[in-house]
């Protein structure tokens, strides 16, 4: 595969982690190539993003463009000791939860690395 323009930065992997890189580099000026052919993709897993990691993706995410469901407190319960809840929202944005559909925030931060510039391509590595 050959590109018109030589590339910065080739990243494998279109993942939160690799979005995010690739959105970062991009703003920054930086010639980008995303390699994962596995978007969209469904993650098996509870879909809870910290309030820190929200904070973190504010730029290229706000979280009031997120669908989801802000977690405001944990139950944790033990038969044998009384239940204790702590909450999770407040002041401290790295102390918040919310519950998104992992597919359309993996595909979200990816296409905001294409709209910093990074270009996808659909292809394993």
């Amino acid at each position: 595969m050959t590109f018109p323009t030589p590339v910065d930065v080739a990243i494998v992997g279109g993942g939160p982690a690799g979005a995010w890189t690739a959105f970062r580099l991009a703003r920054a000026g930086a010639r980008v190539v995303v390699f994962d052919g596995t978007h969209p993709r469904e993650k098996p897993c509870g879909g809870g993003v910290t309030g820190r990691a929200l904070a973190l993706v504010r730029e290229a995410l706000p979280a009031s463009g997120l669908a989801g469901q802000p977690i405001a407190s944990a139950t944790f319960i033990d038969p044998a000791v009384r239940p204790a809840t702590v909450p999770l929202a407040g002041g401290d944005a790295r102390a918040s939860l919310m519950v998104v559909d992992r597919r359309s925030f993996d595909a979200s931060l990816l296409e905001a690395a294409g709209r910093a510039g990074a270009e996808h391509v659909p292809e394993r590595v």
